[in-house]
């Protein structure tokens, strides 16, 4: 199929519009995009009916939106769901039924199923991806991590896909253990990131700090999986805050779930937003997945939502994204 010249009627959204433009707030309008190279040349809003030039579309009112980025996945865990028996309700009881699970992996399978995603992402407008890959061994690099970096070569072009390293943090205990497994992120190129899971099950400021210091002597940038409980007396939010501004650190951070935000007193709680506030910290909510597995125990309804402070973080222009996290697997058996 050729590409066209220009885009007619093409319904874009008020938030990719110039504030000038004479549209009312909040509402779409019609443009005119013309192309050049597989870019937007200009924008232009439709004033008087156009008539149509070799190589323009008209789309008639269709809605044209950027390219999608879906900012936390789990590639390396998708379409597992199916050959599961049954799943304990929770996220420590989606986590045993994974591990259990990844014993049978094998680069195939990881593969196969990552393909999969990735095709049902590109066919959803999906142009930029990041997935967060299972790293429980400290011995070596998981066969997913490889997986990953091949599928990130293969999709060049369509999917620009990032690669975080999922590490429980106890294994970043020890100083030298914990350089060497940044090192090892590091080798995978410019598309890795380090990352740990930080719950309150293996709380060790210690360790976050060594998550960052390793980070830090690699160049990566760090994001992390953070206080995904509805504990109020988890910590992994505010310890980072205290880290990134004690050592300076320089790379980006992004910190994902923050649910035990939600179930902290108002004063705490916005405490640690302002100082997230003050550095340069991401938030990503991951909305489907944690309204699942929170709260969620055997013989009662469900109390708590699960969900992190989005309109408190966005009230401090704290960068925040919404993902979707996990697709057909124990924690989100729902998805695409």
């Amino acid at each position: 199929m050729t590409a066209p010249a220009r885009l007619l009627n093409a319904r874009l959204p008020r938030w990719v519009l110039p504030q000038a433009w004479p549209v009312k707030s909040g509402e779409p309008a019609l443009a005119t995009l013309t192309l050049a190279g597989g870019r937007v040349a200009s924008v232009q809003p439709i004033g008087v009916p156009e008539s149509l030039r070799p190589g323009d579309w008209d789309l008639g009112g269709a809605p044209v939106l950027p390219g999608l980025v879906d900012a936390h996945t789990h590639l390396d865990k998708t379409f597992t769901l199916p050959r599961m028996g049954p799943v304990q309700p929770g996220l420590l009881g989606a986590i045993d039924a994974m591990m259990t699970d990844r014993l049978g992996w094998t680069p195939d399978d990881v593969y196969a199923r990552g393909s999969r995603a990735l095709g049902w992402a590109y066919q959803a407008g999906c142009v930029h991806v990041r997935s967060h890959v299972d790293w429980w061994d400290p011995t070596g690099v998981p066969l997913a991590w490889e997986v990953l970096s091949a599928l990130s070569k293969e999709w060049q072009g369509r999917i620009h896909l990032e690669q975080v390293s999922l590490i429980k943090l106890p294994l970043f205990q020890e100083v030298a253990q914990a350089h060497r497994l940044a090192r090892q992120v590091r080798a995978a190129g410019p598309q890795a990131r380090l990352g740990a899971f930080v719950h309150s099950s293996n709380w060790d400021e210690q360790a976050l700090r060594n998550v960052f210091a390793a980070a830090a002597e690699a160049g990566l940038d760090v994001d992390l999986h953070v206080d995904e409980e509805l504990n109020p007396h988890a910590r992994g939010l505010a310890a980072t805050v205290r880290i990134v501004r004690d050592t300076h650190f320089s790379g980006r951070v992004v910190c994902g779930h923050t649910c035990s935000l939600a179930m902290q007193p108002d004063t705490e709680a916005f405490a640690t937003l302002d100082a997230v506030a003050q550095l340069p910290i991401t938030l990503v909510s991951l909305p489907i997945t944690n309204l699942l597995l929170q709260d969620a125990v055997t013989g009662r309804t469900p109390r708590q939502r699960g969900l992190t402070l989005l309109k408190e973080a966005r009230s401090r222009g704290i960068p925040l994204l919404v993902a979707s996290d996990n697709v057909q697997d124990p924690f989100c058996r729902v998805g695409s």
